[in-house]
């Protein structure tokens, strides 16, 4: 919930939808391949920013702090490894 202590993990949806109430009737829902918990994660707070209600059966796949940090990190080195391909190409 809102303002609670975080656990310190994101969660991706494997499958079903997340109804997610970031505050003042905003309301948004999340569903397959989206990720929720991210910016506590990331490091930008140690308060959960939003309620998040599940709508009908859901499958998370919970990731870690770290090993997120550590798939980003990946990500970027990979996206400029693409970069470089890319500019020797043409």
């Amino acid at each position: 919930h809102k303002g609670q202590e975080d656990d310190g993990h994101l969660y991706l949806i494997h499958s079903g939808k997340l109804l997610v109430e970031i505050g003042k009737g905003q309301q948004v829902i999340v569903g397959k391949n989206d990720i929720v918990g991210e910016a506590v994660a990331s490091g930008f707070g140690d308060r959960r920013n939003a309620t998040v209600k599940t709508q009908g059966q859901v499958e998370l796949i919970r990731m870690e702090r770290e090993t997120f940090l550590t798939l980003m990190t990946n990500m970027r080195i990979l996206s400029r490894i693409k970069e470089i391909n890319q500019e020797r190409a043409a």
